[in-house]
């Protein structure tokens, strides 16, 4: 899959500058057609702009911000940013 180099390098930007990881996935989701908009495309955007494991981000899918209903905003920066913040 071909990932949009110019959107990763926002996505890193915007993450040391704090923005939560549903303004990230906004990003994501302003940047690509909606038809191709999925749960597997945030996933590979995250492990590929900021070098994580699927293990690290597995929980992204059930985040509010994605439809999932299982994870609110708070919850997940909070499993999410640990490893983000990590590996820089």
């Amino acid at each position: 899959m071909n990932l949009n180099e110019e959107l990763l390098e926002l996505l890193r930007e915007q993450a040391k500058k704090g923005k939560k990881i549903n303004f990230l996935i906004k990003l994501i989701r302003d940047s690509v057609d909606s038809n191709d908009f999925n749960s597997f495309l945030v996933m590979n955007y995250f492990m590929q702009a900021y070098h994580l494991s699927f293990y690290q981000i597995k929980e992204l899918p059930g985040a509010f911000c994605m439809g999932g209903g299982v994870y609110s905003d708070e919850e997940i920066n909070a499993l999410i940013y640990p490893h983000i913040k990590k590996n820089w």
